[in-house]
């Protein structure tokens, strides 16, 4: 815990001593990076979503 703490302070000590233009480069990259991976689960979610209705109308079809 203790260790956690210290990662914590030593985090915010490097952000106070950032430039605002650095702040607002981390904030953009946080962003891109979020935005990314929404996308990359919807593309999953989708394609198994597709998956799933081929299957049942395959168990639906007599033969």
């Amino acid at each position: 815990m203790e260790a956690s703490n210290v990662v914590t302070t030593r985090t915010l000590n490097e952000r106070k001593a950032m430039s605002s233009s650095q702040v607002e480069r981390r904030q953009e990259n946080y962003a891109k990076k979020t935005r990314k991976n929404k996308e990359v689960v919807s593309v999953v979610s989708t394609s198994k979503i597709q998956s799933l209705e081929s299957l049942e109308k395959k168990a639906d079809s007599p033969w």
